[in-house]
């Protein structure tokens, strides 16, 4: 599993906001946001959400 998390990390990296749906990378604040949302949300367990700004997988 790590493996694989390395692998979309470097692809994910490299794309610089062009291979994403909303034509950028997330903030930091908003990578923040979703984790607080996630955190303070006591009806939202188990739940990997991804903040990536759409990123296509290809």
């Amino acid at each position: 599993m790590r493996a694989k998390g390395l692998a979309y990390g470097r692809r994910w990296a490299g794309t610089r906001g062009g291979g994403t749906l909303t034509g950028r990378l997330p903030t930091t604040a908003q990578v923040v946001d979703a984790a607080v949302f996630l955190l303070e949300n006591q009806a939202i367990n188990g739940v990997g959400l991804r903040v990536d700004g759409g990123v296509r997988e290809r």
